[in-house]
């Protein structure tokens, strides 16, 4: 994928579509992934429907 031609809405829509497939394909829940990155389950679902995470 060429980040540098994409503005930045589409990079982190492709990052958090990313993201999911990463998830997914480790057989990991939301939970487990919130829990890894010690962050709330609220915030792991923001970040894969294309949502920014607050910071």
């Amino acid at each position: 994928m060429k980040y540098n031609t994409m503005n930045n809405d589409e990079i982190i829509l492709s990052l958090c579509a990313r993201l999911k497939e990463t998830r997914l394909s480790l057989s990991m829940t939301q939970q487990q992934l919130a829990d890894r990155a010690h962050v709330g389950i609220a915030t792991i679902k923001r970040i894969e429907k294309g949502g920014r995470a607050q910071s």
